[in-house]
């Protein structure tokens, strides 16, 4: 009897002594326990930065054990750009900066991200006169030679008294009187002013057809419905519709989880060029959070945006290895 009652008192503690333990060996103990060493990130302009200690993401804001190592992912707001990391990092690769906590704490990092602007050129051309002024969300005045990225601008043509206006050229071809610009890449429009009555440029007064050609309008780039993702790059097919060559800047605009939230943001951009009715493969190299996503085999769904190309939608799927 004095057995069994031995064994049935202590045979449930060793148990659960040992279930304890058990625990302490599969659940890592708390970050703060053995913690000490912080994080201080400073930001320059818009834009989020990422904490990922592998292979989750952490808060920026909590302690780390030492020798850990914390990753930092810089993403840039909409019409801002990375422009670079300073600071206590021990190894930068693009918009990615890793910080080994170790040494003196805390660690100091500085993320800059810069507004992207886009420049505006206007040419004056033709026998008469005249000026062109810019309106955004006010009235009309002088033009900038510079505008954020995005910025919606309004070029209006006032010839002076003796002149006319004959038309926009470059970015404004084709355009009336008005012509509304988005600011996605950089900007030339050229403005024709013509003497009344005096004979200018483009003005037939023998009654002959013009010796010279018009060039046919820009064309527009269409981006096929699904592209393909493999080391870092996504590749997309373009084909150039219209009766002119096809230039400009492909973006790509994805809703993604940002610091808890949901945001759109920019995930990738590229420039192109290619002849009328030729088409093309581009390849636009992705931002870390897009990446990362990808690279956990999903699918990213991002809208085509840019200068010169038509917008829509793309799937862009991991490749099969």
């Amino acid at each position: 009897m004095g057995a069994s009652g031995g064994r049935s008192s202590h045979g449930p503690r060793l148990g659960l002594l040992a279930l304890v333990a058990a625990l302490f060996v599969l659940v890592p103990a708390a970050r703060a326990s053995a913690a000490g060493f912080k994080l201080e990130i400073t930001k320059v302009g818009e834009g989020e930065v990422l904490c990922y200690v592998e292979p989750a993401e952490v808060d920026c804001g909590e302690e780390f054990e030492e020798g850990e190592e914390v990753a930092l992912l810089a993403l840039p707001e909409l019409g801002y750009e990375f422009a670079g990391f300073s600071g206590d990092c021990d190894v930068v690769e693009g918009e990615e900066c890793v910080v080994v906590m170790e040494g003196a704490s805390p660690k100091k990092v500085t993320v800059t991200f810069a507004l992207i602007e886009n420049s505006l050129m206007t040419k004056h051309e033709g026998s008469g006169s005249g000026t062109v002024e810019c309106e955004i969300e006010s009235a009309p005045g002088p033009c900038e030679s510079t505008y954020p990225e995005e910025t919606v601008v309004t070029l209006i043509a006032k010839a002076d008294s003796g002149s006319e206006f004959a038309g926009f050229g470059g970015d404004c071809e084709g355009a009336p009187e008005e012509c509304e610009l988005q600011m996605l890449a950089d900007r030339v429009a050229t403005v024709t002013f013509n003497r009344v009555g005096g004979g200018g440029e483009g003005t037939d007064t023998s009654g002959s057809q013009p010796s010279s050609t018009v060039p046919p309008p820009p064309g527009k780039a269409n981006v096929s419905g699904a592209g393909l993702y493999r080391g870092g790059k996504a590749t997309l097919r373009l084909t150039c519709k219209g009766g002119g060559p096809c230039k400009g800047t492909v973006k790509l605009i994805a809703k993604l989880k940002v610091g808890g939230k949901a945001k759109k943001v920019t995930v990738g951009k590229a420039s192109f060029s290619l002849p009328a009715g030729k088409s093309r493969t581009l390849t636009i190299k992705l931002s870390a959070p897009a990446k990362k996503l990808l690279g956990e085999g999903r699918t990213l769904t991002a809208q085509v945006r840019g200068d010169g190309v038509t917008a829509s939608k793309v799937k862009i799927k991991p490749s099969a290895r």
